[in-house]
């Protein structure tokens, strides 16, 4: 059972091992519990703060754990901007994670599930484009941008995660 999976956690002593954390995080995953696989997975950003790797495996497990965790998510992949501004994929993460999370606010507010404006007076309309402006902000500078050679080609990866013309007009 889950319990027995983070009872198991709890006591070993396995130090600072990521792949540890890694695992047991995607095991309560799998065993559908987010609220343990959060706790067990958030030690990966503990162990080095500084390190872009498990910060962006951090955002991924994050997403896997549900829209819900999309705020999370974007402050961990916008530490990972700070850390590797010259990395195209930092930008191209990090604006996927905003387009979800901008969807994410428009649904909510198509469906009933959230008010005209939040108890701060924000439009979730205006918020919403306000995301959108600067998820397209960051593709547009991977796209500008000159990149190190390794990096050749990153355009193609835009390619792959912008919606087709087919798909805007479903929207």
């Amino acid at each position: 059972s889950y319990s027995d999976v983070y009872s198991a956690y709890s006591s070993a002593s396995i130090g600072k091992n990521p792949a540890f954390f890694f695992d047991v995080g995607t095991v309560l995953l799998e065993k559908k519990q987010p609220d343990l696989a959060l706790r067990v997975l958030s030690n990966l950003a503990e162990i080095d703060l500084e390190n872009p790797q498990y910060l962006r495996i951090l955002s991924f497990k994050l997403q896997q754990l549900g829209p819900e965790y999309l705020e999370q998510t974007i402050q961990v992949l916008e530490r990972v901007l700070k850390l590797r501004p010259e990395e195209p994929h930092s930008k191209l993460y990090l604006a996927i994670a905003l387009i979800q999370n901008a969807n994410k606010i428009m649904f909510d507010l198509l469906t009933g599930k959230s008010k005209p404006a939040n108890e701060f007076g924000i439009d979730p309309k205006e918020e919403a484009q306000r995301i959108y402006d600067r998820a397209l902000s960051l593709l547009n500078d991977i796209i500008l941008q000159k990149w190190h050679p390794r990096f050749s080609q990153i355009e193609v990866c835009l390619l792959y995660t912008s919606p087709s013309p087919r798909d805007r007009q479903k929207s």
